[in-house]
């Protein structure tokens, strides 16, 4: 006889205990960590295709007279496309992801996060995009929402943070070690070329 399992909505309260279960900082980190990973991954391919477009199209243009290229109205959009396309991915990755039925973006599927409401019930789109936009301001201001948020009360449950969530903050550490130490090399040489 099989044990009886209890039938879950989509729009049920993710809750442990009767209480929501708030994420701590660091798992968090983990899963914007590996969502940029994902997004900015994506968002590069996408660029350089467009790129190799753009210049098959206007090679004429750019041996011709290669400062006229991006001063032209469709250089300038070119440009502008480029720029607004990753913010505009991320837009739509993170709204879209949570918003859905999974309520979690890929990043926060790994480490075991939820995106709710208060009560425990799944999000709206709109209400997704609102919290895309939030994010964005934040990170205009140094991530100071973000860092605040680990030092309120409200900072979340203390719980084990897991394998997924170690692996992916140390893969991170390296890879911001890694740029830094790649920054400090370029540094260096121009600092040595230029003396």
């Amino acid at each position: 006889m099989r044990r009886p399992r209890p039938v879950l909505h989509a729009d049920e309260a993710y809750a442990c205990g009767g209480d929501v279960v708030q994420a701590s900082f660091w798992k968090r980190v983990a899963a914007y960590i590996l969502d940029a990973i994902v997004v900015t991954t994506a968002a590069q391919i996408v660029q350089m295709i467009l790129m190799v477009g753009f210049l098959g199209m206007n090679m004429g243009n750019f041996t011709a007279n290669p400062e006229r290229m991006f001063t032209s109205a469709s250089g300038i959009l070119f440009l502008l496309s480029i720029y607004l396309f990753p913010l505009v991915l991320f837009g739509i990755y993170y709204a879209a992801f949570h918003a859905s039925a999974r309520q979690a973006t890929l990043g926060k599927m790994a480490v075991g996060i939820k995106v709710v409401r208060s009560d425990g019930r799944r999000i709206s789109m709109a209400r997704a995009v609102a919290r895309f936009f939030a994010f964005i301001l934040s990170g205009l201001i140094l991530y100071i929402g973000y860092l605040m948020a680990a030092f309120t009360e409200r900072k979340q449950a203390r719980r084990e943070l897991g394998t997924v969530t170690v692996v992916i903050l140390c893969v991170g550490a390296v890879m911001l070690l890694g740029f830094l130490a790649l920054m400090a090399t370029v540094i260096g040489l121009a600092v040595s070329a230029a003396g």
